[in-house]
């Protein structure tokens, strides 16, 4: 995921789901994943190191399968269903009107 501002892209986690190894640039993403043990995390402005992480992973199958295997494990820990349940009760609180004082422009003027 080459992105320089994304913070957290369905991708990855869809991809990490499926046991598949991860390379990522820096910014939100590290939440997601852990350099050298869930993936990897490259600079975003340093192309030379995202193609020499995926070419690392192509060359060391081995490294790539245990990056996946442990990009799946965390995974697990934050299902899609509890992220959208969350997003969802953020939105609803951001919805809610501020609690303060009544506001008395709002009544009729009195006679």
């Amino acid at each position: 995921m080459p992105s320089r501002s994304d913070g957290t892209p369905l991708v990855v986690g869809e991809a990490m789901v499926a046991g598949v190894p991860v390379v990522v640039c820096a910014g939100g993403l590290p939440d997601q994943v852990i350099h050298r043990r869930t993936g990897l995390v490259v600079d975003p402005e340093d192309p030379e190191a995202l193609a020499a992480a995926l070419v690392s992973l192509l060359l060391a199958p081995d490294e790539a399968r245990q990056l996946g295997e442990a990009g799946r494990a965390q995974a697990a820990r934050f299902p899609h269903a509890a992220l959208v349940d969350r997003m969802e009760e953020v939105y609803r609180e951001a919805h809610q009107p501020a609690a303060g004082p009544p506001d008395d422009r709002a009544s009729p003027p009195s006679a």
